[in-house]
């Protein structure tokens, strides 16, 4: 199966950002923080969740052995490394002092992909927690092969999300920001075609359109509470993610061979490079006793980083193709997200 190169480029963008910009300026004495950081890096999650969605645009479930096979290669595919990422990030926080994971009762519900139902969800490790809470509910969706009722189910599940944010049901938020975005991926068939025509007039657009949305959301966080606030915040989220989709996705579909290339190895490790990056950097920065310098941190700690995921990725690659866990079609599906 050929990798398809905006699908490798947004992945690999996405998670250099997360990797890059908005987590690796914690461990270095440059600050990279601000209001504006914050919501854009929103806005790159909303694209990774996308993409998520997208891996299952053509997925059928139409028996139950399809659903029963589908829960299997999610479980094989992410799980053991999910696994090893939190048992790192644990023992990180209790070695060094680090709030990722903060007790045993968060290690559990983390242990058992629930922590974002039953929170507080750990420190980056919620993304795979909330993914795995939208795997639970893919086969109903995609069952429904009627595009109307397609509609219809996602619309009651979001209403049922508003209704228990209202009642006080206590979630991970996030479940009720990046679902529809989940969504769409999951019927972008309808919509790639659009997505990835690219034009410097459009692009322009959607930047002065995200930058207003994500001026908005700031001005929103920083007003006093007021009844609803939550509700307003998450439709200009809603806003940004279609904006951020609308903006990387034609981007990344023109991008030159050659970026791609490198991207490539990016993405086909961006599972091990997000999984594992904060253990990672916070052994080092505890070992140099200090904060890394800029040189060091995206000289040598980030280059690092992408070597020793991708050797970590293709050996678990390669013991799942000799244990012959999954089947033919999914081992040749190297991607975390599909």
């Amino acid at each position: 199966m050929n990798r398809i190169s905006w699908i490798d480029n947004a992945r690999a963008l996405c998670i250099l950002w997360v990797v890059c910009i908005a987590h690796l300026s914690e461990y270095t004495i440059l600050d990279l923080h601000s209001p504006f950081e914050i919501v854009l890096s929103k806005g790159v999650l909303f694209v990774l969740f996308f993409i998520s969605g997208w891996g299952f645009r053509n997925r059928c479930f139409d028996s139950k052995s399809d659903v029963i096979n589908f829960i299997k290669t999610r479980l094989i595919r992410l799980y053991p490394l999910y696994l090893a990422g939190l048992v790192m990030m644990f023992a990180v926080s209790k070695e060094y002092g680090y709030s990722y994971v903060v007790d045993m009762k968060q290690f559990i519900y983390s242990l058992l992909c629930m922590a974002s139902i039953v929170p507080p969800p750990p420190s980056t490790l919620w993304y795979i927690n909330v993914l795995f809470a939208f795997y639970a509910v893919t086969p109903l969706i995609k069952r429904v092969s009627n595009t109307k009722n397609c509609k219809s189910i996602i619309l009651i599940l979001l209403i049922l999300l508003v209704i228990f944010r209202f009642t006080s049901i206590d979630f991970d938020i996030r479940i009720l920001y990046y679902f529809p975005l989940y969504c769409i991926g999951l019927s972008f068939n309808k919509f790639e075609k659009i997505l990835t025509e690219f034009s410097y007039k459009k692009i322009v657009v959607v930047m002065i359109a995200l930058t207003f949305l994500c001026k908005i959301n700031i001005l929103i966080s920083n007003i006093s509470y007021f009844h609803c606030k939550w509700l307003f915040e998450i439709i200009v989220l809603w806003g940004i993610g279609i904006a951020s989709i609308a903006f990387i996705v034609p981007v990344c579909s023109k991008l030159p061979k050659r970026i791609s290339k490198i991207l490539s190895i990016i993405s086909y490790s961006s599972l091990c490079i997000f999984l594992f990056h904060r253990p990672f950097y916070a052994t080092i920065v505890h070992f140099s006793e200090g904060k890394l310098p800029i040189a060091v941190a995206y000289g040598v700690l980030f280059p690092g980083l992408i070597l020793l995921s991708y050797i970590a990725q293709k050996g678990y690659d390669l013991i799942i193709k000799r244990l012959k866990m999954i089947k033919k079609y999914d081992i040749k599906v190297k991607d975390w997200m599909q």
